[in-house]
């Protein structure tokens, strides 16, 4: 797991992390980004679970990881779900009102960190604000690796930033499952 120690300089642990466990706010979208949230918290070949997040401030950028280890052999079935809905999902509105965002996803190139890799951009507004982020999601044999980072404004994490902490995550799960 990333720790403190491998972010760049001014980020400190968040205390408290936004939940997201739930898919009850999904309201519109591409088909297959509703398929994407449903898909989210059904992981019935999961063995272990561990997260971590980071901020370096109100409005960002906010870094999220979660490393999943699944029953064995069952990591590549759920990356290439991911894949499809991920690959299918444009655009899509969680929340209602004033309180709604509405999501652009688009695929955007990066290395391989492992098995697989998927990396995707997002953008959106909430109440006014412009916000941006990342998401990559690497397989290393039976670990999945989410890692996220998104800011409000002008407040997004550099790519080169994303990539070397990506690469930090993969190479320290990599570690482990050695």
């Amino acid at each position: 797991m990333l720790t403190l120690d491998d972010m760049p300089t001014g980020y400190s642990v968040d205390p408290d992390p936004a939940d997201d466990s739930s898919d009850d706010d999904f309201t519109s979208g591409d088909p297959g980004c509703k398929e994407l949230v449903d898909s989210a918290d059904v992981k019935s070949n999961k063995v272990d679970e561990e997260e971590a997040s980071f901020t370096q401030g109100d409005y960002g950028p906010f870094v999220a990881e979660s490393v999943t280890t699944t029953k064995e052999g069952k990591a590549g079935d759920g990356f290439a779900d991911a894949r499809k809905a991920l690959d299918s999902c444009n655009s899509y509105t969680a929340g209602e009102g004033d309180d709604s965002v509405t999501f652009k996803v688009s695929r955007m190139s990066f290395p391989n960190l492992g098995d697989e890799t998927l990396a995707y951009s997002l953008s959106g507004e909430s109440s006014g604000f412009p916000f941006s982020g990342q998401i990559v999601v690497t397989r290393l044999g039976d670990n999945v690796i989410l890692l996220s980072a998104a800011g409000v404004g002008g407040s997004g994490m550099k790519a080169s930033d994303f990539e070397k902490i990506a690469r930090t995550a993969s190479k320290k799960v990599a570690g482990e499952a050695a």
